[in-house]
This record gives C-alpha cells, structure tokens and sequence, in this order.
C-alpha cells in the first residue's frame, strides 16, 4: 500500500497522512544528544576508576553483566563492588538533578 492511498481529506479541506500521526518510541535528536551529554559526564566522573570504566564502556557494548565480568577477569563480587562505587559516586548527581536517571 503506498501513502497516497492512505491520505485522507478533513472536512475543513486538510489533508490527514496516518503515517504523520504514528507515534514514535525512537528518541528525538535533542534527547539522543542530551542522553550522550549525560553519559559523557558519568564517564568523567569515573574516569580515575580504570575497573569502573571499563564495565561501562562494556555496558555501551550492550554486553550482559556475566560478559562484562567474563571479558574484564572479574569475579562476581569485584563486579558488584565496582558498581556499588559507580552507584555512589553518580547517586549524588542524579539527586541534585544534573542528570535524568
């Protein structure tokens, strides 16, 4: 079906595309640029714990936590430890607004 078929006329003469009016999941390009901002801030404010950014530069892969912990040499509990110190170093910011998490 083509979208010319699926035009419609309002009464008041404007021309209703379905296709204009589907809703979209996908992120706009202000927030994609907004969320690249964030985890660009996140990753400053990890920057001098090598373990830490090496599990989020892992999660940007979209890798699994066992992954992560596989790929890096980690053990479950040096894994859990590293993101508890992630956790309390960004809480802070999220609590004061700086970021949307």
């Amino acid at each position: 079906m083509l979208e010319s078929e699926t035009l419609r006329t309002a009464e008041d003469g404007e021309v209703i595309s379905p296709l204009a009016s589907a809703r979209s999941d996908a992120p706009d390009g202000e927030r994609i640029l907004v969320a690249k901002d964030e985890v660009e801030r996140i990753e400053k404010m990890v920057a001098d714990d090598k373990v830490v950014a090496n599990i989020l530069a892992a999660m940007r892969e979209d890798m699994s936590p066992s992954t992560i912990r596989m790929t890096l040499g980690l053990s479950v509990t040096e894994y859990e430890t590293a993101m508890k110190r992630f956790r309390r170093r960004v809480r802070p910011s999220a609590r004061r607004g700086l970021f949307d998490v």
